[in-house]
């Protein structure tokens, strides 16, 4: 997934094909803001429209690519935990998946290595599988916002936390 969004031409559009799951697939597309294909349906639940929304609305962000911009680096830190950064406008979206045993996820966010050097930028958690509703996580101060966030462990519970002057999605 990395080596294709680092290597993505922003005049292609990707679209990943066989959905063959419920949720994985659905946060996979999210995650890096590529376009889900497959059976559309209107009776499609809640959670399968708002995944959606918010994969085409991630589509215009660019992947950040400085190992330093989040933490933790599972690749790095050996943790159960996928955080990367991504810019979307003048702020950031983070998505993270917890692969772990625990329902408690650390995340911090290096704005300096973002690129990101606004103030009075505020934090905002979503997860778009589970509920439409975004909740405040926090206010940045200095270049390093720091928090821990409530997610089960799984696809579904994919977070995007989101960082600027109001929630980017």
């Amino acid at each position: 997934c990395f080596d294709t969004e680092c290597a993505q031409d922003e005049r292609v559009v990707i679209e990943p094909l066989y959905w063959a799951d419920k949720w994985r697939y659905l946060a996979m597309c999210v995650a890096f803001g590529w376009v889900p294909v497959g059976d559309l349906s209107p009776d499609k639940e809640p959670a399968v429209w708002r995944g959606i929304w918010a994969a085409h609305a991630l589509k215009r962000a660019k992947l950040v690519l400085n190992s330093a911009a989040t933490w933790p680096v599972w690749w790095r830190d050996a943790v159960p935990v996928v955080t990367f950064a991504c810019r979307l406008g003048g702020g950031l979206v983070v998505p993270i998946l917890n692969f772990g045993e625990t329902d408690k996820v650390k995340v911090k966010v290096n704005l300096q290595a973002c690129g990101i050097s606004e103030k009075n930028l505020r934090a905002w958690a979503y997860q778009p599988l589970v509920s439409e509703r975004r909740r405040e996580v926090g206010a940045v101060s200095g270049g390093v916002f720091s928090c821990e966030l409530a997610m089960e462990p799984g696809f579904r519970s994919l977070t995007l936390l989101m960082i600027g002057r109001k929630p980017l999605i």
